[in-house]
């Protein structure tokens, strides 16, 4: 049986599943390019309401971000605990799919667990089925919820509760006490603020009602195509009704067609609807555009909105400038909730000391994505001009090395002989010597 204050919690955190699932519906709906724009106006046929015309630009917005937050793990722990999960867990995929919830709904989980085996895991948890509640102080949730089906767990810093909801009530089914002392459930919130520590989703109702905009202007030059492809026509006569009705030759033979009626050539004028150009439409979808890439941050090239001429390198840098400042502030926010990930991790290996957890900070992959040439050549002046050591972690990060790949490279170099060039110069002065 649960008690009065956990069957509140419950309440609580289910409640607030229920509330935000139809926000969350929407924003998937326009990232997996499912929502189609409402059609305006009276006099548009059913037919033409049916007719889906969708933009991706609100997946656009979400991945362009993404792509460029790519985490590659912690450093400046004394053990490998933390480089052993990573690597077992395949962070660097599973952490994109906590960063893409995060963008799009506003918020992403990640859960820790300890598995059957006695193997410390790291899960993505969708918005769906995990929410909780956030300690602005203590900056962690300090209850947490996952449903399954019809099971849930409920996390409280000291015991999981384990609950079969296939009822109408919740059964405890079992009670485990949590090692940490923590919430195992950690929250990714995008776009925080003071007022709002839940976040905000990158599909904001600007990117929303732009998108649809676009949709709609589509839409008309799917529709203003159709005219200049079949010009409508029509015609000044006395002629039959049933001219109108005929299903062979008539006013309803299809486009490739002869068309005919019975009456009098003198009292006859045919005429054709004219079309308009697109170039309205395209003029306006070019303005939407713009302001999109605003809204967003992107650069408008990303939207598929490209310049008669190529961008020089320094254009494209210049571009791209505020997209790599906000990956950089996103990599800020997110490495704090991947800091408290690792502190979980490490609790529940029981090996975790504040003291030296102090030096451990997140590593993630350069936000202005440089080519591995022009990476190489910084790292080289820099060495160079004695600003870094040259065998660093932290050399090899800004090269683009994860930290396992920077394990495999330093066990290499203390099992390798001394450097080739030195032991070539040596040989060369014993040969001297002999001489």
């Amino acid at each position: 049986m649960m008690s009065e204050y956990n069957a509140a919690l419950f309440d609580r955190l289910s409640g607030q599943l229920s509330s935000h699932r139809g926000a969350n519906l929407v924003k998937l709906q326009a990232y997996e390019g499912k929502r189609i724009a409402r059609v305006a106006g009276v006099r548009v046929t059913e037919k033409l309401k049916k007719l889906a015309v969708r933009i991706g630009w609100p997946r656009t917005v979400v991945d362009v971000l993404e792509e460029r937050l790519d985490f590659l793990g912690w450093e400046g722990w004394p053990g490998d605990e933390l480089a052993t999960v990573y690597e077992a867990n395949n962070l660097l995929s599973e952490a994109s799919l906590v960063h893409v919830d995060s963008l799009i709904y506003g918020v992403g989980f990640a859960l820790v667990y300890t598995d059957e085996d006695g193997s410390v895991n790291v899960s993505a948890q969708s918005p769906f089925t995990a929410t909780g509640v956030w300690d602005g102080q203590k900056r962690r949730l300090t209850a947490g919820l996952v449903v399954r089906g019809d099971q849930a767990v409920m996390f409280e810093p000291d015991v999981t509760t384990y609950l079969d909801v296939s009822g109408s009530l919740p059964l405890v089914t079992l009670t485990v006490p949590n090692r940490s002392g923590r919430v195992p459930l950690v929250m990714f919130p995008n776009r925080t603020r003071g007022s709002r520590s839940w976040g905000q989703s990158e599909i904001t109702p600007m990117v929303l009602d732009l998108s649809d905009e676009a949709s709609r202007t589509l839409l008309d030059m799917a529709v203003n195509r159709t005219f200049h492809a079949s010009p409508q026509r029509y015609v000044i006569a006395n002629v039959d009704e049933d001219e109108f009705q005929d299903k062979t030759r008539g006013w309803k033979a299809l486009t490739s067609e002869l068309w005919g009626m019975n009456a009098d050539p003198n009292d006859v004028k045919l005429g054709e609807f004219q079309g308009t150009q697109p170039t309205p439409f395209v003029q306006e979808l070019q303005q939407l555009t713009e302001m999109l890439a605003a809204e967003s941050g992107i650069p408008v090239n990303y939207l598929g909105l490209m310049a008669s001429n190529p961008a020089s390198a320094d254009a494209i840098r210049a571009g791209e400038a505020r997209l790599v400042k906000r990956a950089e502030r996103h990599q800020s926010i997110f490495g704090a909730s991947w800091l408290e990930v690792a502190r979980l991790l490490l609790m529940e290996r029981g090996v975790y000391s504040a003291d030296d957890f102090a030096g451990v900070h997140c590593v993630w992959r350069d936000a202005a994505t440089p080519t591995r040439a022009a990476a190489a050549d910084e790292v080289t002046k820099l060495v160079g001009a004695n600003i870094l050591p040259a065998a660093s972690s932290l050399t090899l990060s800004r090269l683009g090395f994860t930290p396992e790949q920077q394990a495999v490279l330093a066990a290499e170099r203390e099992q390798a002989p001394a450097d080739p060039l030195s032991q070539l110069a040596d040989s060369i002065g014993r040969q001297s010597q002999l001489a």
